[in-house]
């Protein structure tokens, strides 16, 4: 056991109902979530009932936040997912918990599971979700935004951003890919540069369920060398200028194939991911 990881997880995880979400999420029933498809419409029907059942309220008077986007010459639409927890103080600001809920859909009979990319992230944002909920005291209302086409270019990320440029929010939290370990690579955890940011987590990593490392170079299946800082939804909002943290693991060889499935999942290093994240978001929430 690593110095800097917990020997035992908290009891508040529920790991039995993450390793559910991440399995109905990336089943053969959600057609491989692909935005305006019905298995996207799948996997928002089953999101908004979760959260619901933990007690996340629509954000705005509605879960559901359409919005349109261009690819490839042609106009499309997409549908984020917003979801609120409010806080206990007035007039407080904002956290914004992301993890993007489409991915690319189906080949015939052959499907895009997704599990790691991204189940896993939606899973273990359901789990931080029922555990804000049972804070006391939060000084934070923590939106979970679920955002549709992030596999087209960051396009719902996009569209919140857009739509709502002004919104005091205090650190985005970026779940994208924690549920499988490749090789010896651990939990990466990216930032901005933001020095109260890095100081919060360079406290936290002695102590956290994940020996994670910072900004942990990465490479594709192909060699070539990805800029994670840039590579998922958080950075929609780092042109802001809005301190963000993405917690992720690396590009295992089975990321967008047909063999990201839910048995490929690492279940403790899925877990150890989802307590980390929650740290770090309760380092803000306090």
């Amino acid at each position: 056991m690593s110095r800097c990881q917990l020997p035992q997880l908290p009891n508040w995880l529920d790991a039995q109902q993450l390793a559910a979400d991440a399995k109905t999420l990336s089943s053969g029933e959600m057609l491989g979530r692909k935005t305006g498809t019905e298995g996207a419409n799948r996997a928002r029907n089953y999101l908004i009932e979760r959260m619901q059942q933990i007690g996340v309220q629509p954000w705005r008077g509605q879960f559901l936040h359409p919005f349109n986007y261009p690819y490839r010459f042609s106009e499309y639409s997409g549908i984020n997912l917003i979801g609120a927890i409010p806080a206990t103080t007035p007039e407080a600001d904002l956290l914004v918990v992301i993890a993007h809920y489409d991915h690319l859909g189906n080949q015939g009979r052959r499907v895009y599971f997704g599990a790691d990319d991204n189940a896993s992230g939606m899973a273990a944002a359901l789990a931080i979700a029922q555990q804000v909920i049972q804070q006391e005291q939060r000084n934070h209302t923590v939106l979970f935004l679920f955002s549709d086409a992030e596999e087209r270019g960051l396009k719902g990320s996009k569209a919140f951003v857009k739509q709502w440029p002004d919104l005091p929010i205090n650190l985005v939290l970026n779940l994208d890919m924690v549920g499988r370990q490749y090789g010896n690579y651990r939990l990466a955890v990216t930032h901005s540069n933001d020095p109260e940011v890095k100081q919060k987590l360079v406290e936290l990593r002695p102590n956290s369920a994940s020996c994670f490392a910072f900004g942990q170079p990465r490479f594709s299946t192909t060699g070539s060398r990805i800029d994670y800082s840039r590579a998922s939804d958080h950075n929609s909002f780092s042109r802001y200028g809005t301190p963000w943290v993405y917690v992720g693991g690396s590009q295992q060889p089975d990321w967008h194939t047909f063999r990201d499935t839910f048995e490929r999942l690492d279940q403790e290093y899925f877990e150890r991911a989802t307590v980390t994240s929650w740290q770090i978001l309760s380092l803000w929430l306090d």
